[in-house]
């Protein structure tokens, strides 16, 4: 594994692809408790991700690929701030929705009561076709990367 490891870190020139790299050798490395389950884990996509991958797919240099994503995620961001909807055909919905006032407890003391007010939440409906993707995919991977999300914090979820 040091071989693969030092092989890895020497292609990365500068410090954010020797991140992404790490990153990368951190999930490959990744072991499950399950010896019958052999799925990796799953990991989340970030921004550099998907900038890196509109960059390889259409050759635009990536600055302006970034800063063109950054610009769609802060017209959504506004766009939810103002209360209004954001609706991506193909994709989904994003619906700012108001969640009620209500009375919360403490669990360390059951016998305290905390009024937690009304707030905006946001909510996400898949489209269609999203919906469609998700029909064949294997849940198996769910469940490892579930598993290796919540190691060390008592009873997987």
């Amino acid at each position: 594994m040091n071989n693969l490891r030092r092989r890895i870190f020497e292609s990365a020139s500068d410090r954010h692809r020797q991140k992404d790299a790490f990153r990368s050798f951190r999930i490959l490395t990744v072991k499950t408790n399950n010896s019958h389950n052999t799925a990796m884990p799953l990991k989340n996509l970030t921004k550099r991700e998907i900038v890196l991958d509109v960059f390889k797919q259409t050759g635009f240099p990536q600055q302006i690929v970034r800063d063109a994503v950054q610009l769609t995620l802060d017209t959504i961001v506004r766009a939810l701030a103002d209360g209004r909807n954001v609706e991506l055909r193909k994709f989904g919905v994003f619906e700012v929705q108001l969640r009620k006032a209500r009375i919360g407890r403490n669990p360390n003391k059951p016998e305290d009561e905390v009024e937690i007010p009304e707030r905006a939440v946001v909510k996400f409906k898949p489209g269609k076709e999203l919906k469609e993707e998700l029909i064949g995919f294997d849940l198996r991977k769910l469940e490892v990367h579930t598993k290796v999300k919540n190691r060390g914090r008592g009873k997987s979820r």
